[in-house]
């Protein structure tokens, strides 16, 4: 039996991924873009100060499928 050791992970990597679970409920209608936003803020801050270049591009996708789901939702 193997025993595997837990890795710590970065402060970068956790948000990056709670931003990336926040933008899959967005885009499967889970969650509305309003909601999550506020729950997303302080990710996207910490980020921002972290790593702004992967701020830029998470953002970016945030708006997009956020923009892309109020469309869908107008329409």
């Amino acid at each position: 039996m193997k025993h595997y050791k837990k890795r710590n992970k970065s402060y970068e990597s956790i948000c990056i991924d709670r931003i990336e679970k926040g933008i899959k409920s967005i885009e499967k209608g889970h969650r509305d873009g309003d909601s999550i936003g506020k729950d997303l803020e302080f990710f996207f801050n910490k980020l921002e100060d972290i790593n702004k270049p992967m701020y830029e591009e998470m953002y970016m996708k945030y708006c997009t499928i956020r923009m892309k789901v109020e469309k869908d939702i107008h329409s």
